[in-house]
This record gives C-alpha cells, structure tokens and sequence, in this order.
C-alpha cells in the first residue's frame, strides 16, 4: 500500500540583481583610487574589471592593486 502526501510548492522569480559600480574613472598617473562595486543579488554573479579597455585578470582576494 502507497501513502501520499500532500505538498505545496511555490516559486518565484529571483529579485532583481542591483550593482552599484563607477562606471568610469579617471586618476593621474601615480595616484591612486579605490574602486567599490557593491552588489546585491539572489543569483551568482561575477564582477569583471577594465583598466584602459583591457580585462583585468582574475584575481581570488577581495582587494587588489594595479598599476
């Protein structure tokens, strides 16, 4: 003899991704700048920086310096 139970399903879509980035910036040679990108997301994401139109390669720490 099978049971059967009764079960309620749900779904929804993710909430909206939001990323607040600079979207360009400008620094005299020799000075520096921190770069902040915050997101908020349900979703995996990956964050992808240019430095003179040119990917920046992937790094594995939080913060990163370049030159």
């Amino acid at each position: 003899m099978q049971r059967y139970s009764k079960v309620a399903l749900s779904s929804r879509e993710p909430r909206p991704v939001v990323v607040t980035c600079p979207a360009k910036i400008e620094v005299r040679r020799g000075a520096s700048a921190t770069l902040v990108c915050s997101i908020s997301s349900e979703v995996q994401y990956t964050v992808v920086w240019y430095k003179n139109d040119k990917r920046l390669a992937g790094y594995s720490e939080e913060n990163k310096k370049y030159r």
